[in-house]
């Protein structure tokens, strides 16, 4: 796993801008991020990534105030939200990995996608609720994973055979779909985003 500290906000428009061009870990410049806005706070998050998932972790200070993680979906066939998959998968056939044949299960051929669907989301603190943490978060988790696979589909856990998305989830969820290629609970990340 990858474990790599930074900083997600930054308190004023002037130091985002920068600090989103010139973000530090470890020592070594991330290059461009995310431009956050979190009220006037100082955050910095932690990643933790895998092959199959992702996890970004925030903090005040030492303290731990929200998290959320991620994993990859597997067969969108299986996904509750296949035809939104499908459909930005026909809008977008860039995102299918054709390098690779495609799967074949069932008689069926399965297109061999990135995907991401997140297991969980949490700003711990009903006091820190509102102030954007959970979006920032977000948009963290979509610029780390789209550096390790490229382009790749976005899901809620509602998608999933189990999941549901609460309703402070649902209004990121409509955020993220105006400003990127969405169909349904899926979202197209075609680019880096905050680059």
């Amino acid at each position: 796993m990858d474990y790599r500290p930074s900083v997600v906000v930054a308190p004023s428009p002037i130091v985002s801008r920068v600090a989103s061009r010139y973000l530090v870990s470890g020592g070594e410049a991330f290059g461009p991020r995310v431009p956050f806005d979190v009220r006037d706070r100082v955050l910095k998050y932690r990643v933790k990534a895998s092959g199959t998932g992702i996890l970004v972790a925030v903090y005040d200070g030492s303290q731990r105030v929200a998290a959320m993680d991620a994993y990859t979906a597997g067969n969108l066939y299986d996904l509750k939200c296949s035809a939104d998959a499908f459909a930005l998968l026909e809008r977008y056939p860039g995102l299918e990995d054709t390098s690779r044949p495609r799967w074949v299960a069932w008689g069926r051929e399965i297109p061999r996608v990135q995907t991401l669907s997140v297991r969980r989301s949490d700003v711990y603190d009903e006091g820190r609720r509102g102030q954007g943490i959970g979006r920032a978060m977000y948009q963290v988790l979509m610029a780390e994973w789209f550096d390790r696979v490229g382009p790749f589909l976005f899901m809620s856990d509602a998608c999933g055979p189990v999941g549901v998305t609460s309703e402070s989830a649902r209004r990121v969820w409509t955020a993220l779909a105006a400003r990127f290629p969405s169909s349904g609970s899926v979202v197209a990340v075609l680019t880096r985003p905050g680059t």
